[in-house]
């Protein structure tokens, strides 16, 4: 298994733990969450407001995947 499929699967092995209602989507506090599971603690919440924004392109107020 080449080393980003390995990255994918825990990502996605992440966004599945956190979605709380099997919809396959996560709020902003799960996105904290998998971020620190990620080891991204020091990011200022600013930041992941500007990343959430980034990435919930749809405006839906959370990630799909």
């Amino acid at each position: 298994m080449e080393k980003e499929e390995l990255e994918l699967m825990i990502i996605q092995s992440l966004f599945c733990a956190f979605d709380n209602d099997d919809e396959g989507v996560v709020d902003k506090n799960g996105m904290k969450q998998i971020l620190h599971h990620l080891g991204e603690d020091g990011l200022s919440e600013q930041t992941i407001n500007d990343m959430f924004l980034e990435f919930d392109v749809d405006e839906s107020g959370g990630l799909d995947y």
